[in-house]
């Protein structure tokens, strides 16, 4: 049984990978903006282990689409570890209480992007974790030209106060639960508060 399970996590993985890998260059796109999606969280100040993986591949973005001088946009847990400063940095969710999930980060970034330039003109760089996430995130922008950067292996976080991130299974559980009834994490002060 899990052999089985494991096969099939494997597959799920490697299809992801796949279909989410395309070449670098697009030409015709006036504005470039990287969207960093976090993974996980320990405390207030410690980002994850997680987190510096994505991090790392936030910064090397920028530098090898510099010649599109890209807008970096942040989940404020990867905004404290990048050695660049973001142009717009998500720290909470617009509705107290909620908490922030990838939805309401791409619909912050967009509104964000929008009040520079149209739709048509940007090209969006997605940084999330592999495993499913980033598939998920890279459909968050209805309209937009999106590119999903490689990260390599991403660890999950065993020490997250998010359990959901600390482990595949447990990120597999918790997206089924999303998909069958709706549910969302709680916020984040409620997490730091338990922990």
């Amino acid at each position: 049984m899990n052999l089985d399970l494991l096969l099939i996590l494997v597959v799920f993985f490697l299809l992801f990978l796949f279909l989410t890998h395309s070449k670098r260059k697009h030409p015709g796109y006036k504005k470039a903006a990287i969207v960093a999606f976090s993974f996980g969280l320990r405390g207030k100040c410690s980002p994850g282990e997680s987190n510096y993986k994505l991090a790392e591949t936030v910064d090397r973005t920028k530098k090898e689409w510099c010649e599109m001088n890209p807008h970096m946009i942040a989940q404020y847990e990867i905004a404290i570890i990048t050695a660049d400063d973001a142009n717009f940095v998500v720290q909470k969710h617009r509705k107290a209480g909620k908490y922030l999930d990838s939805e309401e980060i791409a619909a912050q970034a967009i509104e964000y992007m929008e009040s520079i330039a149209g739709k048509k003109e940007w090209l969006v760089l997605v940084v999330a974790h592999p495993f499913l996430h980033r598939f998920k995130c890279m459909r968050l922008f209805p309209g937009f030209q999106v590119k999903a950067i490689k990260t390599g292996w991403v660890p999950f976080d065993k020490k997250s106060i998010q359990p959901w991130t600390r482990g595949p299974i447990r990120f597999i559980l918790y997206a089924l639960r999303q998909i069958l009834f709706g549910y969302k994490g709680a916020p984040t002060e409620e997490l730091l508060k338990n922990n």
